[in-house]
């Protein structure tokens, strides 16, 4: 189900008309011959992923639910909340990246 919603998310991330923005990232997990390269590069240069260091992108892994509420808000430009009290008892620490994109 989570590698669907990722799929999901980079599907609709492709639909964008993005302009390059720069150099390429490089990820050591994506090799230049790698079937989904472009689209990787693509959706890192228009901010939606970031990968899950600055040398690795994450492929093969399970998408969570924190990385796919902040690609779609960063695709949607949906604004972010950062209340006191969480909303979610699974998230609810204000200090970790993911906490306002699952509010």
């Amino acid at each position: 189900m989570k590698k669907r919603l990722f799929f999901c998310a980079l599907a609709l991330a492709l639909l964008l008309a993005v302009p390059a923005a720069g150099a390429d990232q490089s990820y050591a997990d994506v090799p230049a011959d790698y079937w989904a390269y472009a689209d990787i590069q693509r959706v890192t240069q228009a901010g939606l992923f970031q990968g899950v260091d600055s040398t690795h992108f994450g492929v093969g892994q399970t998408m969570t639910r924190a990385q796919f509420v902040t690609a779609l808000g960063r695709l949607f430009g949906w604004e972010t909340v950062t209340p006191e009290t969480p909303t979610f008892s699974d998230c609810a620490e204000p200090e970790r990246w993911y906490y306002s994109a699952v509010e």
